[in-house]
């Protein structure tokens, strides 16, 4: 028995799955959520190709002269879409448009942390102890669904007022696991005049845990 798979085949596969498969990848990405069973959501991986068909179709008797425009639509279109579709329903218009749009960001720490602006950080341990440390581009904070973590390039020493004494030396930074931590206060970075960075008062939020 011939069980090989006809060219019309292999096509309705690339145009009905591919596509979808692509966007719903590309978008859980951008979105940290808990692994998805792609085989409960073959109907919508299905929705999202016949979206991304029916932005082409006005198009498809040019794309169809093209071998090229076809990879376009079939693999490159599906990220534009999805990061397109991730923009919009997290962008501050939209919320103030409607307020039953929910936020696609599951918890405070990624919504703080995805935003990757540098911060003053000063962590409250469970224990009673504090730790100081910048928060910028050479530091980390890790995305659910796995556990907070967070990874800070440069530690400080604390007063009793909690303010930033000195660096310590020799750190190459530090790993802060979450089930150790109390509270994460976060203060914005400002540059001073001399171009040195300064701890910013006015700025504070903070993540509490449990």
């Amino acid at each position: 028995m011939n069980i090989t798979p006809d060219i019309k085949s292999i096509a309705l596969f690339f145009i009905l799955f591919v596509p979808g498969f692509i966007s719903m990848k590309v978008y859980d990405m951008l979105v940290p959520r808990e692994e998805r069973d792609y085989a409960k959501t073959i109907y919508a991986i299905i929705a999202y190709s016949v979206f991304n068909l029916a932005l082409i179709y006005p198009l498809l008797g040019i794309i169809q002269k093209h071998i090229w425009a076809w990879y376009l639509c079939i693999f490159a279109l599906p990220v534009l879409t999805a990061y397109l579709f991730f923009k919009v329903i997290t962008s501050g218009w939209l919320n103030r448009l409607t307020k039953e749009v929910q936020e696609p960001i599951l918890t405070p720490w990624d919504w703080v942390f995805r935003k990757k602006k540098p911060y003053w950080v000063i962590v409250r341990l469970k224990d009673g102890s504090r730790i100081g440390g910048v928060y910028s581009e050479g530091s980390y904070a890790s995305k659910y669904p796995a556990k907070e973590q967070i990874y800070l390039e440069n530690v400080y020493t604390l007063d009793d007022n909690d303010d930033f004494v000195e660096m310590i030396p020799g750190s190459a930074g530090m790993i802060i696991f979450g089930e150790e931590i109390l509270a994460v206060e976060l203060y914005s970075s400002v540059e001073s005049e001399d171009g040195s960075n300064e701890q910013e008062e006015t700025e504070e939020q903070e993540y509490g845990k449990g």
